[in-house]
């Protein structure tokens, strides 16, 4: 996911996360098949979002220092009463669930540009095309830059 837009970084952990959980065998089902689920849904023991991405492996070593900032603008953000990172994390996670989710066979994640957090919440669920009844999940987050949301902070706390 982004936060900062059209770089070689937001570009390549979007690819990443994409195709983890892209719709097929080798991907979506693997990771459902792996319970990602249940990590996703663990906050006792992966309490941010960094820790959880580290545990399923959704890192890149290329954008480690900025994904670690935008997860932890993400984990900060309330929405409903929520962290915003717990909600993607439920989110991506009921997506992935077997039992909550039968007919969901893929995640795509976006990043859009606006002036602010806010998560897209139920997730828009698009449907296949070829097999009625099954759909992807889209789980979007309208966020600002790392940038912008790293000055507005300073001056909220310097205030």
């Amino acid at each position: 996911m982004g936060a900062i837009f059209n770089t070689r970084g937001t570009i390549a952990i979007l690819k990443f996360l994409n195709n983890h959980y892209q719709p097929g065998a080798t991907h979506f089902d693997r990771a459902r098949a792996n319970g990602e689920y249940n990590v996703l849904r663990d906050f006792a023991t992966y309490p941010d979002s960094y820790s959880c991405a580290i545990q399923l492996g959704l890192q890149d070593p290329t954008v480690n220092p900025r994904w670690k900032r935008w997860l932890d603008f993400l984990d900060a953000y309330q929405q409903g009463g929520v962290s915003g990172g717990q909600l993607v994390r439920l989110m991506m996670a009921d997506a992935l669930d077997p039992v909550r989710s039968p007919n969901c066979y893929g995640i795509e994640l976006f990043a859009v540009p606006s002036s602010g957090f806010f998560i897209q919440n139920p997730p828009p669920q698009i449907p296949d095309q070829s097999s009625p009844g099954r759909y992807t999940s889209e789980i979007v987050v309208e966020t600002n830059t790392v940038d912008n949301m790293a000055s507005i902070a300073s001056y909220l706390h310097h205030k």
